[in-house]
């Protein structure tokens, strides 16, 4: 006798932003997509107090920036140059964009003009397969003998949405086993997400990162 079972994981994250984006100033702006194409999407704009920098790993310079939600939370957002895609950025350079944030969040933030693309993302319908993902990681989840010699993975799926938008960030998985300034202020740095992104979702008490993602195309 065969019986399916189906388990399920769930995750979910909302939060406002520490300095809320101004709706009335969101306007639609040219994003540069991985396949070079150029489409027009929604830009998010606040200019306020943010930790800022820049690294490079390997050959590839990027930029980095927290954005502080109004808990002990915060959105890490690694842009790379332009003509380097999120995928082509060498192994680590997610953990070490996250660690220099935090070592320049010491040094104290300063004036950023931020471009941001406000999103509604979601997995495809049915969600994505992960099994051929942890097989590659040299992970084989199919048999599951400590459990019951009997039971076998046979499907395990992720589902995916991802919203970011004026007010903060809705962030959902589920996992199934089956400060304004003056206009007088000068030095203030642009951060334009205007090309191929990696946004990583961090709890800042904790270092870990509840959501990570690349994204090429924000519509």
């Amino acid at each position: 006798t065969t019986i399916d079972l189906a388990l399920q994981n769930v995750v979910l994250f909302a939060a406002q932003w520490k300095e809320l984006f101004d709706k009335k100033s969101t306007q639609d702006e040219d994003f540069t997509c991985a396949d070079g194409s150029v489409i027009r999407v929604p830009m998010m704009r606040q200019q306020s107090s943010m930790v800022c920098t820049e690294g490079t790993t390997g050959s590839v310079t990027w930029k980095v920036l927290r954005v502080p939600y109004s808990e002990d939370f915060a959105l890490d957002i690694v842009l790379p140059d332009k003509g380097t895609l999120p995928e082509e950025l060498p192994s680590g350079t997610w953990a070490a964009a996250s660690a220099l944030l935090d070592e320049a969040e010491s040094e104290g933030s300063s004036a950023v003009n931020l471009w941001l693309p406000s999103i509604d993302l979601a997995t495809p319908d049915g969600g994505i397969d992960v099994l051929p993902v942890l097989e590659t990681l040299g992970a084989d989840i199919r048999p599951m003998e400590r459990v019951s010699p009997y039971f076998e993975t046979r499907d395990y799926r992720q589902q995916v949405r991802l919203i970011v938008h004026e007010a903060g960030t809705t962030a959902a998985a589920s996992s199934e086993d089956g400060m304004v300034f003056a206009s007088g202020v000068s030095n203030v740095t642009d951060f334009h997400v205007d090309h191929p992104y990696v946004m990583r979702l961090r709890d800042l008490s904790t270092g870990i990162a509840l959501f990570e993602a690349i994204i090429n195309n924000p519509s």
